[in-house]
């Protein structure tokens, strides 16, 4: 189950405007993972009234908007007793607006309203404009008890509104601090497992992966796959429960592995768990960076991102100075395959935008014109999640992002396009 933890504030707010029969929209935002669905859920629910949470990330149009709104109210969710048609047909505003207006008219008496409920409504800019006015106003529109509350990452002032339309509510969820992560972590106990071993193995895995990830999703992932790993020497008898200094030792290589691979997913989790953690270790990286198939520019931008992201930003440089680039041309074809199997001290840091493009064009050696085509391999390759974006700014000028590759599949990348890594890398020539 999910776990409320530090969200009482934000709690008694939505309940207060859930209550209220002329409250104006709720705009909810904040950072992924911060519980802001779940709350929402939560209070709607407490209330008894008739709902529709849509993922505006499948309504790619209007229409399928409108429809999902109106078949999640009505029940009649599209199936083979109805052949897949759902409630009505509804490609019009009028029309929804008719449609919602009669299922509202149809509840029982005790549900005096209804929500909708739009979860990444950042997604709803993609439509046409008038759209997000109707969700504005539509309580004055269907002269109905009808409220919305609206979830995104990205702050109002970024979402195109016309003048003379209401101005929602809007509500901050801000990031889980420290305590309130463990907390919640530490909920996920397993059954059988002492839960002063486990909040000792939560507060391990926070110093080790709070840097590079905040992320509450992937926090919760690793813990349920690395505990039974960490807790292992424990049941066996070999270490006490007590040192914990040895059960660090013992669980530090898993934790560095993951660290470089964090959000990949290069084996699912029972493929993990059969090979005793050990799938991510004994994957050849020629094969998985062979299933990278990406254009020449794109595989540059990759590679100078792996260098941003885990050389000192001082060492630019030096590096990547014209000597530095010429005794590399001298030394291509006689790359140092036994670099390949080395590991990074550190974990990958934040780098901006154009520090990742002066050190493309340096590994290109000649300059390339900016063009869309370059922005949109920086966004192809967020997609595919080789890159990650750190922050939640939506300008990629002002982003700063992260590489999530390992070494091994830079090397690999690099010899595609004979580019040698190693003589780049801050931690082998420094």
């Amino acid at each position: 189950m999910d776990v409320v933890v530090g969200r009482e504030r934000e709690i008694q707010f939505l309940r207060r405007c859930v209550r209220s029969n002329y409250s104006p929209p709720v705009f909810v935002y904040g950072v992924p993972s911060t519980g802001k669905s779940m709350i929402v859920r939560k209070v709607i629910k407490e209330s008894g009234s008739r709902y529709a949470f849509i993922n505006c990330l499948e309504a790619y149009s209007p229409r399928v908007l409108f429809e999902q709104i109106l078949n999640s109210l009505s029940g009649e969710l599209p199936g083979p007793e109805n052949l897949y048609g759902g409630y009505a047909r509804c490609d019009t505003v009028a029309k929804f607006i008719k449609l919602l207006t009669q299922i509202f008219d149809k509840q029982d008496a005790s549900k005096s309203s209804i929500f909708v409920v739009l979860d990444r409504c950042d997604r709803m800019r993609r439509l046409k404009q008038n759209v997000l006015s109707v969700f504005l106003r539509l309580r004055e529109l269907t002269r109905r008890n009808i409220g919305v509350v609206m979830i995104s990452t990205i702050v109002w002032h970024k979402f195109p509104s016309a003048t003379g339309l209401p101005q929602p509510l809007t509500l901050h969820i801000p990031a889980y601090t420290k305590t309130e992560t463990l907390a919640i972590l530490q909920h996920q106990s397993p059954p059988g497992a002492p839960l002063a071993h486990f909040r000792q193995f939560v507060e391990l895995l926070w110093g080790v992966f709070h840097g590079p990830c905040r992320d509450l999703s992937e926090l919760r992932h690793l813990t349920c796959l690395l505990f039974d790993k960490y807790y292992a020497p424990v049941r066996e008898g070999t270490i006490s429960p007590k040192n914990t200094a040895a059960l660090y030792k013992n669980i530090a290589p898993v934790l560095k592995s993951h660290l470089s691979n964090l959000y990949l997913r290069e084996t699912s989790t029972s493929e993990w768990l059969q090979n005793d953690g050990k799938a991510a270790q004994q994957l050849d990286s020629s094969m998985h960076a062979s299933k990278i198939e990406l254009p020449y520019y794109a595989k540059v931008i990759v590679i100078a991102a792996f260098l941003a992201s885990h050389n000192p930003q001082r060492s630019d440089y030096i590096i990547f100075s014209k000597q530095q680039r010429k005794r590399t041309k001298r030394r291509k074809g006689s790359l140092r395959p036994t670099k390949s199997s080395a590991s990074l001290s550190s974990a990958p840091k934040p780098f901006s935008l154009s520090r990742l493009f002066a050190i493309f064009h340096s590994l290109l050696g000649e300059k390339v014109d900016m063009t869309a085509e370059m922005y949109s391999h920086v966004a192809s390759l967020v997609s595919l999640r080789l890159l990650s974006q750190a922050t939640s700014h939506e300008n990629l000028d002002s982003a700063k992002f992260k590489c999530n590759i390992s070494i091994e599949d830079a090397f690999y990348l690099g010899r595609t396009i004979e580019i040698d890594i190693a003589a780049y890398l801050h931690e082998v020539n420094g």
